[in-house]
């Protein structure tokens, strides 16, 4: 969780595949193209973030009846499993 409200803006821009700004708050499609899970031949790249989700490693928020994905939280999973590989090597 962020400590000070002014954290939102020290996050440095981010950019999707297609090269646009990634939007602070990504919906399940974008998020699967944001981790670029639909790029490795994965059948169903949503269940692949409902995995994630049930295994604890990814915490998406529900916005109205919608979940989805903050930016923060896409880019601490993707840390947390560059560090849990580490580990392993």
């Amino acid at each position: 969780m962020m400590d000070n409200k002014n954290d939102i803006f020290s996050i440095p821009t981010v950019y999707m595949p297609d090269g646009t700004p990634a939007p602070y708050v990504l919906t399940a499609d974008e998020a699967v193209k944001f981790l670029r899970i639909n790029t490795n031949g994965t059948k169903y790249p949503e269940a692949t973030l409902d995995y994630y989700q049930k295994e604890g490693l990814l915490c998406p928020v529900t916005i109205g009846k919608c979940r989805k994905y903050p930016l923060p939280e896409l880019l601490r999973f993707v840390e947390t499993l560059s560090q849990q590989k580490n580990n392993i090597s």
